[in-house]
């Protein structure tokens, strides 16, 4: 398993989108390697995401049902 990945690998991957996934990297839900600046890409820490998952602090299948619904109501 890589350590990190970027938003758009992660959305292939997973189903998600990336707009969703950025807004929960903004509250802190999905985890972020820090950047050295606002404009830097934005990498998702899988080794942190892995750990939330495995103690239940994050659930993915939360996570794919809002998505599909934060999708519907972008519509």
């Amino acid at each position: 398993m890589p350590l990190m990945q970027t938003i758009k690998r992660f959305c292939d991957e997973t189903g998600l989108s990336a707009k969703f996934v950025r807004l929960r990297m903004d509250e802190g839900t999905i985890p972020e390697v820090p950047r050295e600046n606002d404009k830097g890409t934005r990498i998702i820490n899988l080794v942190e995401l892995e750990e939330r998952l495995k103690s239940n602090q994050v659930c993915f299948g939360d996570l794919v049902k809002q998505s599909n619904e934060f999708k519907t109501n972008e519509i």
